[in-house]
Formats: structure tokens, C-alpha cells, sequence
């Protein structure tokens, strides 16, 4: 088992949105990274590209007691020292603004016995979140990390603002290239983002 972090899917649809999600967040994590609870085959053909894709749950096929539930409502900050041979768990999961705690009620619930971190205040992106989360197995310290909360977009169309908090890189957001680009040209709201792969 090479990985050492998985993204357990949640939704009940597989958005496009969600997919490009999925496949940048690949890129921060060359060591390995696993996609869970994918149930449709031709979603789990195209992230075998990416990383290990699983049908099963992550519960299914590591102990509890080896998974570090990262939900941006718990208590206390995750920290290199306490992960060990632990596998980080993210949620797949699209953000809601306000939050609604989904994380919690569809991750962390399920497998109580994991231990519990967030990655500071604020809710990130999927691939956001698996950035932050390598940058975490390499050593580094969640203050060694800069992060803009809220991201601006212009396009010709209007001005859009992603209310999330994003991590930065060479003074740039994590975002997926793929979907920056596509709302540059459609905007947010384009009935492009309701399709669903089936």
C-alpha cells in the first residue's frame, strides 16, 4: 500500500468540477496517493492515471486506528510528529459557503477512533487540501505555509471570488489550471459545471 493520502469520495455525483479537483491534486503528491470509494468504473478507469483508485471505503482497507481524519472542525492543528505510518484522509467533498460541517458528518463520524486534525482555520479546496497536506508529510509546519483567503478571478465576463482559503505557492494559488481556465472563458455558473460523468 504506497500512499500516504487518500481521498474518500463523497458526493453523490461525479461533477466535472470535482474530477479536475481530483486530478490536480495528484500533482502534490508524487509519492502516491489513493482515490476510495469510487464507485462508478468509468470514473475509476480515468484516476487510475492519477493514483491507486479503490471501490472500497478507506476503512475497508486500512484499520481505523492508522487514519488521520483531516476536517476543517476539529479541534486541534495536524502536526508532522503524529503521523508516523498514518494515512491522511481528506474528504472529497466540494465546498459549501457557508460551511455545512460535511466533512464531520460524512467522514468523521464514520471512522471515530481516527484521529482528528484540521490544517488550520478555514475551508480548502480538495487539491488545495492535498497540497497542504504533502507539505505537512515533507516536514514542513502549518506556519510555514502562506494562504489567501478568498480568491479573485477576473474574466471578461465578470468578476468572480472563490470564498475559500487557498494555500500559495511561489506567491501563487492552488487551484486546478484546468478549471481557472474554463472559468475564465464560461464563468461559474455555465451549465458546463452541472455535468456529471456516469
Amino acid at each position: 500500500m504506497d500512499f500516504k493520502i487518500a481521498i474518500e469520495h463523497l458526493e453523490p455525483v461525479y461533477s466535472l468540477w470535482l474530477i479536475y479537483e481530483y486530478i490536480n491534486a495528484s500533482r502534490f503528491q508524487r509519492g502516491g496517493i489513493a482515490y476510495t470509494n469510487i464507485g462508478n468504473p468509468r470514473v475509476r478507469r480515468i484516476l487510475s492515471r492519477y493514483g491507486y483508485v479503490y471501490k472500497e471505503r478507506i476503512g475497508d482497507i486500512v484499520d481505523k486506528e492508522r487514519l488521520i481524519i483531516l476536517d476543517p472542525n476539529a479541534e486541534k492543528d495536524i502536526e508532522y510528529n503524529e503521523i508516523g505510518d498514518k494515512i491522511l484522509v481528506i474528504g472529497g467533498i466540494l465546498g459549501d459557503n457557508p460551511p455545512r460541517g460535511r466533512t464531520e458528518k460524512l467522514l468523521w463520524s464514520r471512522y471515530r477512533g481516527a484521529i482528528r486534525r484540521r490544517m488550520g482555520i478555514g475551508q480548502m479546496s480538495i487539491d488545495s487540501s492535498v497540497y497542504v497536506a504533502s507539505k505537512i508529510l515533507e516536514g514542513y509546519s502549518l506556519n510555514d505555509i502562506d494562504f489567501i483567503e478568498g480568491l479573485t478571478i477576473e474574466t471578461d465576463l465578470d468578476v468572480i471570488i472563490l470564498p475559500y482559503r487557498y494555500p500559495l505557492e511561489n506567491g501563487e494559488p492552488i487551484i486546478s489550471p484546468v478549471i481557472r481556465k474554463i472559468i475564465q472563458f464560461i464563468g461559474l455558473f455555465h451549465e458546463y459545471w452541472l455535468r456529471t460523468i456516469e
